[in-house]
């Protein structure tokens, strides 16, 4: 997602409190036509479910008017939530042990998700976080037993220095690969308004260290995800509004397809497609929004990564209530889409 919590986003944050919530009250959190919403969640960006359950772990990012962002825990039958509260007691484990230690919850910035699947209901979560230090924080999920899922803090990866992380993946080997949306340059939406190229695509390895995934210089590199045998990655440069495939060793040539929207999370689909939502706008009509909530229209669409083709999936109006949209994740019979800049999630039957 576009780093927007950094000047764009309003003011305004709801209070999250402790246990599980129902939606917020009727009249407030009314679907939209064939749009549904989970009410409550403060900049629900990013959503990484839980394999063989109905949960997911979703970040909410931080804003001018919040002191720290949060993870919750949704649960998808019940369209409830919790606020995840991770045991960050620690220490870092290997391969992480280079991690200086736990974040600090009271500034804690998650904002791009990724699942690492395990076995017996134990998982990696990988959580991009800008709060006190540029990282990728690593927790241990488990979900193994009747109880609500828990993370535990086990590590992390802490970016170069001129490394701005937007969205984060899993890669072979161990590692992961990392979208560089800018170098921390105050003028970095600036630069992407221009067409100017500010982001790149790295790779983590244990061992290794990080390497630059060969031509994937864009204009705000923003959503990636690494195919299942790990041979292509690809990504959004958000602002050009396409998505790539690259090879992942720099052996084949890059492809891409271009959309009518600004592409910002990916998320792999049940059937082998990739999911890809964003915002139907362009990089001035986000920057003229000086308000809390700007209304744009947004769009999810599906990706098959061997033809590069698309296919609509939601082409929705924005409004106060829901707009910049920012990924898209499929639940069983239903499509759930985060926001940069709100207090819901949205869902709607996948037709």
């Amino acid at each position: 997602m576009s780093l927007l919590w950094r000047g764009l986003l309003g003011a305004a944050g709801l209070l999250c409190l402790f246990g599980a919530r129902p939606a917020a009250a009727a009249e407030a959190c009314a679907p939209a036509g064939e749009v549904h919403y989970l009410c409550g969640l403060n900049n629900a960006e990013d959503m990484a479910p839980l394999p063989g359950s109905p949960f997911m772990v979703v970040s909410g990012m931080s804003g001018s008017g919040a002191k720290a962002g949060e993870l919750y825990l949704v649960d998808t039958g019940a369209r409830t939530f919790s606020v995840l509260k991770p045991d960050l007691s620690g220490p870092a484990r290997a391969p992480y042990g280079d991690c200086p230690g736990g974040p600090d919850p009271a500034v804690l910035a998650p904002h791009g998700l990724a699942l690492r699947p395990g076995t017996g209901g134990r998982h990696l979560l990988y959580a991009v976080n800008h709060g006190g230090r540029q990282s990728v924080e690593l927790f241990e999920v488990d979900a193994s037993g009747a109880a609500a899922p828990r993370l535990r803090w086990i590590g992390c990866v802490v970016m170069p220095p001129e490394v701005n992380p937007n969205s984060v993946a899993p890669a072979p080997e161990g590692g992961f690969v990392v979208s560089k949306f800018d170098a921390n340059d105050a003028e970095g939406f600036a630069k992407m308004a221009a067409g100017e190229v500010t982001g790149a695509v790295l790779e983590w390895t244990p061992g290794q260290g990080f390497r630059e995934i060969p031509r994937s210089r864009f204009s705000g590199d923003n959503g990636v995800a690494v195919s299942p045998d790990g041979a292509w990655v690809f990504v959004n440069a958000w602002p050009e509004k396409r998505v790539i495939r690259l090879s992942r060793r720099g052996e084949a040539e890059p492809a891409s397809v271009a959309l009518d929207f600004m592409p910002d999370n990916l998320h792999w689909a049940p059937d082998g497609s990739i999911l890809v939502a964003g915002q139907v706008a362009d990089m001035k009509t986000l920057l003229d929004c000086k308000q809390e909530r700007c209304p744009h229209d947004w769009a999810v669409a599906k990706l098959d990564p061997a033809t590069m083709k698309i296919t609509p999936v939601l082409r929705e109006t924005g409004t106060q209530a829901f707009s910049d949209a920012t990924g898209a994740v499929q639940v069983g019979d239903e499509v759930w889409v985060g926001t940069y800049r709100g207090d819901r999630l949205a869902r709607a039957a996948v037709k």
